[in-house]
């Protein structure tokens, strides 16, 4: 009984040392880079990594460009100064804003049926998603969505 006096009072000592004032650390926002010279990345990228990212930017455009702009450099995209066009800094995927529509344009080595299977899982969230199926170019087989 005598050890839980000392320890409850010890605690209040320690608690009282305690800066009132001091206000936790916020983590800061990245910042987005931008650059007249932006473009895709290399990597093609798997449908559900694509999903991933046209729902964290193009989920955003009802909250205003600032919050597309916060959720493009948390995910690793670079804005091109030119055409305004967000450009993954890894992966062959961009995103592009205009007025309250929101696309996707990337490369993907998933079977077409799976990439168009993904991308419409999530209309329920994002309202209704129109899918394309751009084809084979260079090599690279594109697709895209707008919201």
């Amino acid at each position: 009984m005598v050890r839980l006096g000392i320890t409850c009072a010890a605690l209040l000592a320690l608690s009282a040392c305690a800066d009132p004032q001091r206000v936790p650390a916020q983590a800061e926002t990245p910042t987005l880079s931008r650059s007249a010279s932006a473009g895709p990345g290399s990597k093609s990228v798997p449908a559900s990594q694509a999903l991933k990212y046209f729902t964290s930017l193009c989920g955003q455009i009802g909250n205003g460009r600032p919050s597309v702009e916060a959720a493009a450099a948390a995910n690793g995209f670079v804005q091109n100064t030119k055409t305004t066009t967000y450009y993954h800094s890894q992966n062959n995927l961009s995103v592009k804003l205009a007025d309250q529509n929101c696309s996707i344009v990337f490369v993907s080595k998933d079977d077409p049926s799976a990439v168009r299977s993904e991308f419409a899982s999530p209309n329920s969230t994002l309202g209704a998603i129109s899918f394309r199926d751009r084809g084979v170019l260079g090599g690279e087989h594109y697709y895209s969505a707008r919201k």
